[in-house]
């Protein structure tokens, strides 16, 4: 994550600017307020590639969790 590569959740981090409040999706957060739009669409191509495996593995489980069809 920009200006905290020690801090790996990209959904939900302290902030860069406001001390340790909390932010949600501060990558994308961070750089509009910063108006920094080429991180802003770096950052969007991230956090959207980490939803997206996030989806599919919760899918998967819950796939697993299906009972078989007969």
């Amino acid at each position: 994550m920009p200006r905290r590569t020690w801090y790996k959740n990209m959904i939900d981090a302290p902030g860069v600017y406001s001390g340790y409040g909390a932010k949600t999706i501060p990558g994308v957060r961070e750089a509009i307020e910063q108006r920094n739009w080429n991180e802003a669409n770096s950052e969007i191509v991230r956090i959207a590639a980490v939803l997206n495996n996030e989806t599919a593995l919760i899918n998967s489980a819950a796939q697993e969790l299906e009972p078989p069809k007969q």
